[in-house]
């Protein structure tokens, strides 16, 4: 069982404010999923957001708030994983190729059911505790 992460009065409402948006758009995906261009603004948001503190963390860290290094490694762990969700939903996959292989058309939930997968597996692997290289 992983040690549950306690974060600085600053960090806590950050780490809260990610975990709900992510938690809102994967709802959003798996029951709403007509509204997937509203879910991939709010992604690339998300990430956005999530490179400009690391960026402000670079020229002023707060390495002083506990909890700090933990939440570094859970923004970077979404920063890694977001790209791909988006990705994923912003394709229409009708048709595409990799390696000279070519792959047919993928019903449009499927596409929204494996962002939704990739997001709440990004989501699982922020939040751990532990990291596995």
């Amino acid at each position: 069982m992983s040690p549950v992460t306690v974060f600085g009065p600053g960090l806590e409402e950050d780490f809260v404010n990610i975990v709900q948006i992510m938690e809102t758009q994967i709802e959003t995906l798996t029951y709403k999923a007509w509204r997937r261009c509203e879910v991939i603004e709010n992604l690339e948001s998300l990430c956005h957001d999530l490179v400009f503190q690391a960026r402000c963390d670079e020229r002023k860290p707060r390495s002083h708030l506990l909890g700090y290094a933990q939440f570094q490694r859970f923004s970077m762990t979404l920063r890694l994983c977001l790209p791909e969700a988006i990705l994923v939903l912003k394709s229409d996959w009708t048709s595409y190729q990799i390696n000279n292989r070519t792959f047919d058309w993928m019903r449009e939930d499927d596409i929204e059911y494996t962002a939704a997968c990739i997001l709440k597996e990004a989501l699982v692997a922020a939040q751990s505790t532990e990291w596995y290289l």
